[in-house]
């Protein structure tokens, strides 16, 4: 037994306009979005290597094109996790 595959697809989002957001929603944004996927992915990653495994992150447009309706928070959260996924090593085959 043991971890084949490890799949980063959780997420949240406050909506409302941007005068009106709470730090402390908008950290939990970021804590779900960025850093939670982050931290389960360094955990996962040493497992994954013994049996071959892979870590995908699933992501939306929004960390390219913001909807206003939905929240500029996530957007920024999702092109965070973009980032943190394109400084990850690649596995060659």
């Amino acid at each position: 037994s043991g971890i084949d595959a490890l799949i980063n697809n959780a997420g949240n989002m406050v909506r409302g306009p941007i005068t009106d957001l709470d730090a402390a929603e908008v950290l939990g944004v970021f804590d779900s979005n960025v850093v939670a996927p982050m931290m389960l992915t360094g955990l996962a990653v040493p497992h994954l290597a013994k049996r071959g495994g892979a870590v995908v992150f699933i992501g939306s447009v929004q960390a390219i094109v913001v909807d206003r309706r939905t929240g500029k928070q996530y957007g920024a959260a999702d092109a965070r996790r973009e980032g943190t996924v394109i400084g990850l090593p690649r596995r060659s085959h």
